[in-house]
């Protein structure tokens, strides 16, 4: 929890605060039945690119450097477990066929967790993309629900809690960096042989015809 004694013993070992999280959550009784969209549809696995740069887009270099892994599988890692019974994803489209916002269910025991990235000039939409997850929920409303925000993503607050979150705690993200040393075989230098040119005497004209032979 942010300015709790964790956080301070954390920061004495050598962590910093990258982020903060705030989690919303919405209770079953508070929880309206929402209205399915047109426009949201589930997550293909064409979607990843559009999904990637929308993360770009949206997020802080210092965040992405904290939280994306440095290894070449690292992009689709994000869609690996989203086809699977614990996890389903949808993005928002627009009118022409963009991608607008990218929203991840991650099914609990005690309910579920939503992770929610929307367009900045697309925060206007993000009560539709709730709508539209609130139906596919229907199932399970008799479980909370929980969305975690960004710090970075100020604009959603207000829709959340329009649609009947309230916020719960806020986390703050922590991360050290750290570095391993590498040995390195020392290298042996070996003087290059260098060959010097050197410089012929010449003979100059003058001296040449007062060497001539008979010329006495």
């Amino acid at each position: 929890l942010e300015d709790s004694s964790a956080e301070e013993v954390f920061r004495q070992a050598g962590f910093a605060v990258y982020c903060h999280e705030q989690v919303f959550r919405c209770l079953p009784a508070e929880m309206d039945v929402g209205t399915p969209s047109s426009r949201v549809h589930p997550v293909r696995p064409e979607n990843r690119w559009d999904v990637q740069r929308l993360l770009h887009k949206i997020t802080p270099s210092v965040v992405l450097q904290a939280e994306e892994p440095s290894d070449s599988q690292g992009e689709a890692k994000l869609f690996q477990v989203l086809f699977s019974d614990a996890e389903q994803g949808y993005v928002l489209y627009s009118r022409q066929g963009e991608v607008l916002g990218y929203l991840r269910i991650l099914f609990g025991m005690h309910g579920s967790w939503l992770r929610l990235m929307m367009r900045p000039d697309a925060y206007d939409c993000t009560a539709e993309m709730l709508d539209h997850v609130l139906t596919v929920l229907g199932s399970r409303s008799s479980q909370p629900v929980y969305c975690a925000v960004r710090e970075y993503e100020g604009g959603m607050q207000a829709v959340l809690e329009q649609q009947g979150f309230t916020p719960v705690d806020t986390y703050s993200l922590l991360v050290k960096h750290t570095t391993v040393r590498v040995r390195e075989p020392r290298r042996k230098l070996v003087p290059g042989l260098e060959k010097r040119v050197e410089v012929a005497p010449t003979v100059s004209r003058s001296e040449t015809l007062r060497c001539t032979p008979g010329d006495k």
